[in-house]
């Protein structure tokens, strides 16, 4: 009759299947791919500003003993609040990858460590803005970050963003005494809950 519409026999709707349901697969499996950094659970995000040549052992955060660097400087260690770490996620995966800087040095003076409910480090990132560049454990799927975008985070955080390595190493002999090797214990596990967000403008006091 004039006005209806007829239901699709079955062999229509294979035809539709076969039409319709490679392309649902294709989006999915390019969602599924989509990189993500850290591909892990974690429970606390810490940013570290620090004397990358306090120690022997290399310009590593954390080393593959689960020990960090002698060289942090305490009192600019950030235990990021929810809103921060999303923050700082944004900027880890971004959704189109900055244009490569070509700088021919790596003195990494700021980092971030991922971390379990115990404290145990599951990833990290060491950053070295005056380079432009960083070393991720396990790899990031980068080569570039925007930088400045990170400077400001650091900036935001209260945290140091100095030019060359002689500032950072007068902060560190100004600050911190150096982490001794039997020194188990890592300062930001004293207090492990997150702090109020540190205010660089607000009164002293």
């Amino acid at each position: 009759m004039p006005g209806l519409v007829s239901k699709p026999c079955g062999s229509q709707i294979g035809i539709l299947m076969k039409l319709f349901f490679p392309l649902v697969l294709i989006g999915s499996v390019a969602a599924a791919e989509t990189p993500s950094w850290p591909p892990v659970e974690y429970a606390h995000v810490v940013a570290y500003c620090y004397d990358s040549t306090r120690d022997s052992r290399g310009s590593e955060i954390v080393f593959a003993d689960g020990t960090h660097h002698r060289g942090i400087i305490a009192p600019f260690t950030r235990n990021l609040m929810p809103g921060q770490a999303k923050r700082l996620l944004a900027l880890l995966n971004p959704e189109k990858e900055p244009i490569e800087q070509e700088e021919d040095c790596y003195d990494p003076h700021h980092a971030l460590v991922f971390y379990d409910k115990e404290w145990k480090p599951l990833a990290s990132i060491d950053i070295c803005l005056s380079c432009a560049d960083f070393r991720a454990r396990p790899a990031h799927p980068n080569k570039e970050l925007d930088w400045e975008a990170f400077a400001a985070l650091f900036r935001s955080l209260g945290m140091p963003v100095l030019e060359g390595e002689a500032g950072y190493q007068e902060l560190f002999l100004m600050h911190q005494k150096p982490i001794l090797a039997e020194e188990t214990e890592h300062p930001v596990k004293r207090d492990p809950e997150p702090t109020e967000p540190f205010d660089p403008f607000a009164p002293d006091g």
